[in-house]
């Protein structure tokens, strides 16, 4: 499966996020939001703990390293570009 695919089943599980205003409806985004943080939190634990392999010499687990920690350098910068 593609990111793309695990992302479509995310989204199909999780269901939508956004405000609308209306209370009911808000009540169970709500919930919706709160598993999305959920499942956040765990790939951003992953992405630590994979980039902790960047100080290895060994080929492959340095480029596992480097790849998350890049992840993890593009989400902070896109978090400080959205909150400004």
């Amino acid at each position: 499966m593609t990111g793309q695919g695990i992302i479509e089943v995310i989204d199909g599980l999780v269901g939508p996020v956004e405000a609308t205003g209306d209370s009911r409806e808000d009540y169970m985004r709500l919930a919706h939001l709160e598993k999305l943080i959920e499942v956040t939190d765990w790939c951003i634990e992953n992405l630590i703990s994979a980039s902790n392999a960047i100080s290895r010499f060994e080929y492959s687990m340095f480029q596992i390293g480097k790849t998350a920690n890049d992840a993890l350098v593009e989400i902070e910068r896109t978090l400080q570009e959205g909150r400004m």
